[in-house]
């Protein structure tokens, strides 16, 4: 550890090395800021669930990680009795209050650590979500969080085809956001208390400082640990434009809006899309492909291996984000690795990592309004492909404002203004 070292308690719902997603996020943090700092990682799920902890034994049985101590916060029978539901597959809401559970064990674990060790300062690093704030910011040490997020409401024209369950519970969310901005005390409190907070989008950032106040800085969870690079001449004169959509197939990711540009393009049969990934729209998906007779076009290739999925993204001339909400989905990051240009809605974090010169951005509107302008796009690549190439290149040129050298300065910079804060504001609200 250099002299800049610091002792860090970390916060982290997930942390695996053989995931994706959040448990990613994790992953690079804990790999990269160990570089210089001392963390002790509260986790309560190394696996599929909470609770679950076989990716981490797996894992911690062979190998360790200097610089950290992974502690592993079981959750208690309250948290598994709410879980259970969840786990089976059949209520998956009650997560939230498994999760919300298991927060009081964290609380109470930390205690302890902090009661026999010495810490810097907290960092709550993950889930990214607001809902969920936790109960470390009670203790009485410097506190961060983030990058945060979960601000962001869903567009009404975005909702209006989506199954009815589907848009109520959308319509429920952005409600219940609205209401926590107004009056949820807890989180007002929580904020209030918090030394540094970073918002995981611009837009979240906004919010935050809007509604509570509160100076924020904008960085996403996730960014790139390795350069970006074009890994053969796939776009040097394309036979056809190869498209690729990876995630869960579920109504937010919204992959039937792809689906219904490609029937309405010219040249559909100069494309080619790939589905990597599985979900309950799955089925609607193969109607709608089926129904259309794009058969030849769209291949739902579902789950498949880490390696098997990298091939793709270098045969990939395009990545396509039609997300209903996200924060900064890891999928994007992947793509820009392989220097695979995005097209994406023009909102959430899309809309900042992505630029004109990576990407294309299709503006927010109804439906048919994002499927006619995503068809126009994809008709207009296949027309001059020269175009590709140049996103291609400017990916590559964008993905160097995204990497861990710069990530891990902003983090230290975030960590010495934590402490500070933290020292200020003892002496004008030593009670929070």
């Amino acid at each position: 550890m250099n002299s800049r070292g610091k002792n860090i308690l970390v916060l982290s719902y997930v942390v695996s090395p053989y995931r994706g997603s959040e448990a990613s996020v994790a992953w690079n943090y804990i790999t990269e800021m160990s570089k210089e700092h001392h963390l002790t990682v509260l986790y309560g799920c190394g696996g599929l669930h909470l609770g679950d902890n076989d990716d981490m034994e797996r894992w911690l049985a062979e190998k360790s990680m200097p610089n950290v101590d992974f502690v592993f916060v079981k959750p208690n029978s309250l948290s598994r009795i709410l879980n259970w539901p969840n786990r089976k597959g059949f209520f998956p809401m009650c997560y939230h209050l498994a999760y919300r559970a298991w927060h009081r064990t964290v609380y109470n674990v930390a205690r302890e650590l902090v009661a026999e060790r010495h810490f810097d300062l907290i960092h709550y690093l993950g889930s990214s979500g607001y809902s969920q704030q936790g109960y470390l910011w009670k203790l009485d040490l410097p506190y961060m969080r983030g990058p945060m997020g979960g601000f962001n409401i869903a567009p009404d024209s975005m909702l209006s085809e989506l199954p009815a369950l589907q848009r109520l519970r959308w319509k429920f969310r952005n409600w219940h956001i609205r209401k926590d901005l107004k009056r949820n005390d807890f989180l007002a409190e929580a904020v209030r208390c918090t030394d540094v907070i970073i918002g995981a989008t611009s837009e979240n950032a906004r919010v935050i400082k809007r509604h509570f106040g509160k100076d924020c800085d904008y960085m996403p969870e996730n960014c790139m640990r390795n350069p970006g690079y074009i890994c053969n001449d796939r776009f040097e004169a394309p036979g056809e434009l190869n498209i690729m959509m990876a995630g869960r197939l579920d109504a937010n990711k919204n992959n039937i809006l792809l689906l219904q540009a490609i029937s309405r393009m010219t040249h559909a049969d100069k494309v080619h899309v790939d589905f990597v990934g599985d979900g309950p729209m799955r089925p609607a998906l193969e109607r709608y492909i089926a129904d259309n007779k794009l058969g030849n076009i769209v291949t739902i290739r579902g789950m498949m291996p880490r390696d098997k999925v990298q091939e793709l993204f270098d045969n990939a001339h395009l990545h396509v984000v039609t997300s209903v909400s996200e924060g900064n989905p890891t999928v994007v990051w992947e793509a820009m690795e392989h220097g695979v240009p995005t097209l994406t809605l023009d909102h959430c974090g899309m809309a900042d990592v992505v630029d004109e010169k990576s990407g294309v951005k299709i503006s927010i509107g109804t439906s048919e309004e994002m499927s006619a302008a995503i068809a126009v796009a994809l008709d207009a690549l296949v027309e001059t492909p020269e175009r590709l190439k140049q996103l291609s290149e400017g990916t590559i040129e964008r993905s160097t404002i995204y990497q861990w050298d710069e990530r891990r300065r902003k983090f230290n910079q975030y960590y010495d203004q934590t402490i500070a804060n933290y020292n200020n504001r003892l002496k004008t609200h030593p009670h929070c």
